[in-house]
């Protein structure tokens, strides 16, 4: 995959396996390839070659609202809408109200679903915004969720109570997390190591921590350097 014609392949002969209902974790240098990724599989730019198959069926044939309606995805900046707090979680007024609030009391969040939020969100902190947006994905209950670093803008209790609400409510989902933290990376089923838009290594977090001289063991020490 190549973002014009005039610029390098950023994806290069890559390719990988994810089993349904798998906690995928995609970790990599600054330039490796993770967000294009994400952005390859909602078709935001299409490939130059080769394929991504979703249930067998190649993605680049199916009509691109309907592929959109069945994955989400999660980027790093959250997007809010000017109305109600229940208008940003159910902009679509298609969800049950009881599910809509039994999802967002585990949020811990203390806002009222009548408050009115303002364009952008931007009368709520950071957390608060991304906590919403998530909401909003969990009550889509897409099979296929993609985090693109979600969580790289918020506190550590934040993220915490959002990984919770993942765990609880997507445990039936396949789940692909861009990771920036090292308690996301550890609990996930495995991860992608890329470097220079390939798969480098692709394993179970154990077993690649086994392997002192890794790849994903270099990035484990680094990211525990960063957080200490």
């Amino acid at each position: 995959m190549k973002y014009r014609p005039t610029t390098e392949i950023v994806l290069y002969n890559l390719s990988f396996n994810v089993l349904p209902k798998e906690k995928i974790g995609i970790v990599g240098r600054t330039g490796s390839g993770k967000s294009t990724i994400c952005i390859s599989i909602s078709r935001i730019v299409e490939l130059l070659s080769g394929k991504i198959l979703i249930d067998g069926i190649d993605i680049s044939k199916v009509n691109l609202n309907h592929l959109r309606s069945r994955i989400t995805v999660i980027p790093q900046d959250p997007i809010l809408f000017k109305g109600t707090l229940r208008y940003n979680l159910d902009p679509g007024n298609m969800i049950d109200p009881a599910y809509l609030e039994k999802v967002y009391n585990q949020t811990e969040m203390t806002i009222g679903l009548d408050k009115e939020i303002d364009e952008g969100g931007s009368n709520l902190s950071n957390g608060e915004k991304q906590l919403v947006c998530i909401c909003r994905a969990i009550m889509r209950k897409c099979q296929v969720v993609i985090l693109d670093e979600a969580t790289s803008n918020i506190d550590v209790v934040t993220e915490e109570r959002i990984q919770a609400l993942l765990e609880t409510f997507l445990e039936d989902s396949t789940v692909i997390t861009v990771a920036h933290r090292l308690n996301t990376i550890i609990k996930s089923d495995k991860v992608l190591v890329l470097s220079y838009g390939t798969v480098k290594e692709y394993d179970s977090p154990h077993n690649l921590m086994q392997d002192p001289e890794s790849e994903f063991t270099k990035l484990l020490q680094e990211l525990k350097k960063k957080e200490e």
